[in-house]
């Protein structure tokens, strides 16, 4: 019995020019998978220090502004409430409310949350493919963190390693960008 294709048999209304363009986004998010990653926790930890400084920060930063703080609007303005406040009204309700609006202003940033989406897709993908209880899943799950992620190898060496033929590897690559496609509601 044939095996099913992931392709729909229909004409697809779509441009080839646009579906090859949108298979390179992917295949483009798959190998800098660990760099954006890296760059979003980098973030999510920015985050959270300017909420919770250390000691060392809270000395460092008592009478002079952080680069943050001048971003959105600098340590000693802001609103609470719709109120204005200056250094002499509350520190605490003044740190709050200038964490709240460098979170909201990074949190919101268009990039930002685009790559957020696709890590998302990669990572919904990989660990559907990681809890799949057919062994082809898991050797492909291993592939594609070969291929893309360790970038040492070339297709066909990591071929030989999971013990199927190349053509096989080429397969599931491009079933696995097809899937991350879908998640994102991207054509190919």
């Amino acid at each position: 019995m044939k095996q099913a294709s992931f392709k729909s048999k229909s004409k697809n209304p779509w441009p080839k020019e646009k579906r090859l363009a949108a298979r390179k986004v992917i295949e483009w998010d798959l190998f800098t998978y660990e760099s954006v990653k890296k760059d979003i926790e980098r973030v999510i930890q920015e985050i959270e220090e300017i909420a919770a400084p250390t000691a060392t920060d809270i000395r460092k930063n008592i009478y002079t502004e952080s680069k943050e703080m001048k971003y959105v609007g600098g340590f000693n303005t802001g609103v609470v409430i719709g109120k204005t406040f200056h250094s002499a009204g509350d520190p605490t309700a003044n740190k709050a409310e200038q964490v709240r609006r460098y979170r909201q202003i990074l949190l919101s940033n268009t990039e930002y949350r685009e790559s957020v989406r696709r890590i998302n897709a990669i990572e919904e993908v990989l660990g559907n493919l990681d809890k799949s209880t057919i062994s082809d899943n898991n050797l492909r799950a291993q592939l594609i963190r070969e291929y893309y992620f360790k970038q040492d190898k070339t297709l066909g060496a990591i071929a030989t390693e999971l013990h199927i033929c190349e053509k096989t590897a080429q397969r599931w690559k491009h079933k696995t960008i097809y899937e991350i496609a879908k998640r994102l509601g991207f054509v190919i």
